[in-house]
């Protein structure tokens, strides 16, 4: 269907007009409120730790001038960490406090292969087979050169990604003034070598393998010592192994030296850890000889390639390493120090040496071990180690080992320095460091920098986790001072998967009155009140001194920087749960995330702070000692602040506990078996709420009928362990519970009879629900009738969306569980395939009750259209493809993307449309998406946007082509407003939230639709939320270009006039219809804040009705606080209050100088008449 037809190209200036009016509510912040009701994590995401050139390392950067600060180096350098992330970021960090110096986020589909560095650039390799190379200034980040090298599609797919790609810098030749050039030598799809500009990019020349990667795959360049040829290194596959091909190239001209060329005896088992090239170590790192490393049955060969050229024929004849030990080399370890000549050999019991290649003489190469890692084989009492290489001040190489030892729960490191061990002689003492494995995880990554001074081991070591915490730790120089950490960043935030909302109760002293209402009597009461009242004065006169000033603006000078958002060095202490209270309007929440990396946060709305976190434990899994992890499916807030508690049993309790989330995940396994499990969590503190996890030792010991006399000693010694293990509860791993042996199809949670009930369904479709006690059977049991939900499902080459009901099993069969089965099926058409199915969005936030506060809209004419209500409704966004034969006769296919809004009891249709899907387009013409690459394409396709709230639906797409109608040929996004009403005219009313599903009235009804041209792409959207629903609701947009807007559901009215505006129009306060949603910078509620990558809004209510809090997330996490219909419910900070009492002051004054003057007035009256 076309849903602008009717579109004007032209912004009219009546629009314009009615349009002004809004802006004034809809500014987003006002300076001052910059960081004092909204905050920014800056992110960057998980290291990629899977390679060298991917993987976090310390880069020292060669500065135009001199500065100061401990991260300057002796020669004249700053020491920065460079990484790539599993977010597609390239991110350089300061050491010294962990704060993102700059980050470039790439493209969704220009996925970076890798990062190459010089002392003052850093180039990058994107896309398929390295298609776009970029080179950035090292400490500003600035762009330098973006180029594409050949087309995505001509990318060859390699496993990893990094193979078959690098970039070599050189300086050579000389330019117009007289210095050497920069070149880049560039190494794509594994067979393709360029020599580039480093400047301008341009091509000097171009080489491609003859096979084109059939048969050879080139992995690495080096440019010989007299900078006459270069060397490829590339591997051929043949029955059996890989064995090595060596090409080399003319630097003048790219073309091929045959006699340097040929084939190098040898047989590889596994190239990516068996095969490694250097530079021999010399006086300096460019003049050494390049040399090749590879493994073979055990025993390490080293080959020196030519330097110079020759006529002779090059005749490779490997050298094996002697005396490398009793146990057979395994792998080789690249810990960056290729350059430097040396690399870390590993054995197959686990121990390890450092391995050195040196020039000896002018053509001599030799291979020695320089060092011996003592201790470094496994054993059942120490983890496999990790290796990392770094330099020095002087520039020496150090090589690093990290493990854990299990036996004293510590992490430890041995630090070897080059320069050091030769002067001094003396072996490195291994060090041990206080890493905290119950809160992090699991160490996947080390990455060194090198002591400052070379006659010590002193060192910094940055360390990535499992759970995605990158840390810096810093070894003294001498053994009697502890390792310290400076700083830890949360990265796995940025892989957040579910995030909720949690109010937090209410604090001080009408708490504990709250809780102790139900057991404190009368006189109690009344003694309690009489001690109170002894602060009523006190209470008078702060009443007065507030009212009369304006608000403390001590909010105003809170500094939100990263180490407040972030963990601290020091954790914080179990008790804060003693000042975790709401403030007086609510503004204070907990946000509850859970990350694809196996931990739970919880976030403090008012500073952006972390509360507290936990891992995710693996459950039989992790005893089993296999590999896994556990994925968030579901979040959900089982018991909110006044909810009372409910015990195993399933009776209601008091009102005294803490709120209460569940978390659903599917622990997967390495051996590919998947479980459901559930995670039961105190909001405020973190600690299990499981009721299994809540038994004390002689609770136990009852309920095994064994009496605790006799053994008093045991049971306080169980209970002496209980109480530290609660102390240690906030910091250790979270254990679930197993509930489904086996994936989950959907999960949901059911409100009723005052009770919230977690169901799962298996992919049996049989349910399961938590918590599993007789009372919420009953409840269940008792809903089962109004209960029903849609699912997917594919027959016979055809998608269908079925609804289910759930029935229970037979009495003489109660053993079994609850199976659901169909009620109704929409089978969608052939070739057309369901993209996902989406909910309704919360009508109100916490309040109690039901319904929606507005029924329906007052027409300027005194009649009412009532809202059609009806909660069972859900949307399902699809993908079709479609065969067709264009004018010339060619076959043509067509993606259409579908809208449906379904109603969920008995399959009716309430509205469909259809709309062309997007083509891919280059980012630099994608409207909205400044500063992408323009070597990138964004991937069209069905991105549709869409949230279902009350009766209005509102949905987001590209537009690639108008066929007719006024903009006929136009492109660009579209935002569609859909508004459904009962009936078919005004004042028709069909009671449409409360009638049967399956009345024949729920077919009356009315949608009013608009389409709108929006200005930008958008990856996210919602809407407000408040306490009653009674405020207007706002859309929140996270647009492509990282920002946060906010526009007003007016903007967005179907019902808008595209005609003249009557005196009925103006007086319903309607705008006239203009096609253009204007970009106001003045609606952006992330003000100068880059949040990006933003993939979730959810929005929660505050306490007060005039405010709704707003979370994004995504890679970046951004929290504000909006009004859509201003603070109605709170006087404003510029209200006069010293005005106000003086006026009532002199009106009570009046009132008492005048009322005798009154009285006598009115007796006389009476005397006289």
């Amino acid at each position: 269907m076309r849903l602008l037809a009717a579109i004007s190209p032209l912004i009219t200036l009546s629009g314009l007009l009615q349009l002004s009016h809004l802006t004034q509510s809809v500014y987003a912040l006002h300076e001052s409120d910059v960081g004092v009701v909204d905050w920014h994590k800056h992110l960057i995401g998980v290291p990629h730790s899977n390679a060298p050139v991917t993987a976090p390392s310390f880069v020292d950067v060669d500065l135009d001038e001199t500065e100061t600060g401990t991260a300057i180096k002796a020669n004249g350098t700053k020491t920065v960490i460079v990484t790539t992330t599993g977010n597609n970021v390239l991110a350089v960090l300061d050491p010294e406090d962990g704060a993102v110096l700059w980050r470039h986020i790439f493209d969704a589909e220009d996925r970076v292969a890798g990062y190459y560095k010089s002392s003052t650039t850093l180039a990058t390799l994107s896309g398929p087979g390295g298609s776009t190379l970029r080179t950035f200034s090292l400490l500003t980040g600035s762009l330098l050169l973006e180029k594409r090298l050949h087309h995505p599609a001509n990318g060859a797919l390699l496993e990893p990604a990094h193979l078959g790609k690098q970039v070599v810098f050189s300086r050579e030749g000389n330019d117009s003034n007289g210095n050497q050039k920069d070149v880049l030598y560039v190494l794509t799809n594994g067979c393709e070598v360029r020599k580039l500009d480093a400047q301008s990019g341009k091509e000097m020349w171009a080489w491609k393998s003859p096979d084109q990667g059939s048969l050879t795959i080139y992995s690495d360049i080096l440019i010989s010592p007299s900078s006459q040829h270069i060397h490829l290194i590339g591997l051929s596959s043949s029955t059996a192994s890989f064995t090595l091909h060596t090409t080399a190239l003319s630097i003048s001209s790219g073309e091929v030296i045959e006699n340097l060329s040929g084939g190098v005896p040898s047989s590889i088992s596994d190239p990516l850890t068996q095969f490694f090239v250097v530079r021999a170590s010399a006086t300096s790192k460019d003049t050494g000889k390049p040399v090749i490393l590879w493994l073979s049955k055990s025993t390490l060969y080293y080959l020196p390639l030519p330097s110079t050229s020759s006529s002779k024929q090059f005749k490779p004849r490997p050298q094996a390493l002697k005396n490398s030990g009793s146990a057979g080399l395994e792998k080789l370890v690249d810990v960056g120090l290729g350059k430097e000549g040396h690399v870390v050999v590993g054995r197959s019991d686990g121990s390890s040496l450092v391995l050195r290649v040196a020039e000896q003489g002018e053509e001599e190469v030799v291979a020695e071990s320089v060092w011996e890692f003592e201790g470094s084989a496994t054993t059942p009492t120490q983890a496999e180690s990790m290796y990392a290489g770094g330099l020095d001040a002087r520039g020496a190489p150090a090589v690093g080992r990290v493990w854990w030892d299990h036996a004293v729960q510590k992490a430890s490191a041995d630090v070897y320095t080059v320069q050091s061990e030769a002067s001094t002689q003396q072996a490195p003492r291994p060090f041990a460091f206080a890493f905290d494995t119950q809160s992090h995880g699991v160490l996947s990554h080390v990455a060194l920098d090198g002591p400052r001074d070379a006659s010590s081991t002193h060192a910094r070591i940055l360390i990535t986790t499992t759970t995605g915490a990158v840390q810096l730790w810093s070894a003294p120089s001498s053994l009697e001072l502890e390792p310290v950490l400076h700083w830890t960043r949360e990265e796995g935030l940025a892989a957040t998967v579910v995030a909720e909302f949690v109010e937090l109760p209410e604090g001080g002293k009408g708490a504990d009155i709250i809780a102790r209402e139900s057991e404190e009597g009368f006189l109690g009461r009344l003694s309690r009140q009489i001690v109170d009242a002894q602060g009523f004065p006190n209470y008078v006169a702060n009443f007065i001194k507030r009212f009369t000033s304006s608000p403390a603006p001590a909010a105003a000078t809170v500094v939100i920087d990263y180490r407040a958002l972030s963990n601290a060095a020091t954790p914080p202490s179990n008790d804060s749960t003693t000042t975790l209270a709401r403030d007086a309007f609510g503004h204070r929440q907990l946000i509850i995330t859970a990350t694809l990396f196996g931990k739970v946060y919880a976030i403090d709305t008012s500073t952006g702070a972390m509360v507290w976190s936990r891992v995710l434990g693996m459950g039989w899994v992790g005893r089993a000692g296999m590999g896994g992890r556990v994925i968030p499916v579901k979040l959900f807030v089982i018991r909110a602040v006044g909810d009372e508690a409910v015990t195993s049993e399933g009776d209601a309790g008091d009102v005294k506990g803490d709120p209460e989330v569940v978390l659903v995940g599917q622990r997967r396994a390495d051996n590919s078996l998947v479980d459901t499990v559930i995670f039961h969590i105190n909001a405020l503190t973190g600690e299990d709420a499981l009721p299994s996890s809540k038994k004390s030792a002689s609770d136990i010991l009852a309920e095994l009928g064994v009496e605790s006399e006799g053994e008093g000693e045991e049971v306080e010694k169980e209970k002496e362990k209980e109480e530290k293990k609660d102390d240690q509860d906030n910091g250790g791993i979270l254990e679930g519970q197993d509930i489904v042996a086996g994936p989950v199809v959907e999960v949901y949670i059911l409100n009723a009879e005052g009770r919230k009930i977690i169901v799962l369904l298996d992919e049996f479709l049989q349910a399961y629900i938590y918590p599993s006690n007789p009372t919420a059977e009953s409840v269940f049991a008792r809903a089962l009738p109004s209960l029903s939900f849609p699912l997917r499902a594919h027959v016979e080459s055809r998608h269908r969306i079925v609804g289910h009901k759930l029935g229970l099993p037979p009495k003489d069969q109660s053993h079994f569980k609850p199976t659901a089965y169909p009620t109704w099926a929409i089978s969608l058409p052939a070739g057309e395939e369901i993209q996902a199915l989406l909910p309704q969005a919360p009508t109100m936030g916490h309040a109690k009750g039901s319904g929606v506060a507005s029924v329906g809209k007052v027409l300027g004419s005194r009649k009412t259209l009532y809202k059609y209500l009806d909660e069972r409704l859900f949307v399902v966004k699809t993908v079709a493809r479609k065969n067709k034969v264009d004018e010339e006769g060619n076959a043509k296919t067509d993606v259409m993307c579908g809208i449906y809004v379904v109603d969920s009891a008995k399959g009716t249709i309430v509205y469909h449309a259809e709309v062309k899907a997007s083509p891919p387009v280059p980012s630099s013409d994608a409207p909205g998406t400044p500063g992408a690459g323009a070597g990138t394409v964004r991937g069209g396709g069905c991105d549709i946007k869409t949230n279902l709230v009350e009766n209005w639906l509102v949905y987001h797409y590209y537009e690639a082509e108008v066929a007719g109608g006024s903009v006929g040929g136009a492109k660009g996004y579209r935002m569609v407003s859909v508004e459904f009403y009962e009936g078919q005219k005004a004042d028709d009313k069909i009671m449409s939230s409360s009638i049967s599903a399956y009345s024949n009235d729920t077919l009356n009804y009315s949608v009013y639709e608009q389409a709108y041209v929006f200005p930008s792409a958008i990856t996210a959207l919602a809407t407000t939320t408040t306490k009653f629903g009674i405020t207007s609701k706002d859309l929140i947009v996270a647009t492509a270009n990282r920002k946060i807007q906010s526009f007003p559901r007016r903007i967005f009215d179907p019902r808008r006039p595209s005609r003249k505006m009557t005196a009925e129009d103006q007086e319903e306060l309607l705008i006239q219809y203009d096609p253009l949603i204007p970009n106001d910078p003045k609606r952006a509620l992330s003000h100068n804040y880059d949040v990006a990558n933003v993939q979730k809004i959810i929005t929660a209510p505050a306490l007060l009705e005039s405010t709704s809090l707003v979370f994004a997330y995504g890679l970046d996490m951004f929290l504000t606080r909006v009004t859509p219909s201003n603070t109605f419910d709170v006087l404003s900070e510029s209200f006069n209050k010293v005005q106000l009492v003086l006026t009532v002051t002199g009106l009570l004054v009046a009132i008492l100088v005048t009322r005798p003057m009154v009285k006598r007035k009115s007796l006389r009256e009476k005397w006289y008449n």
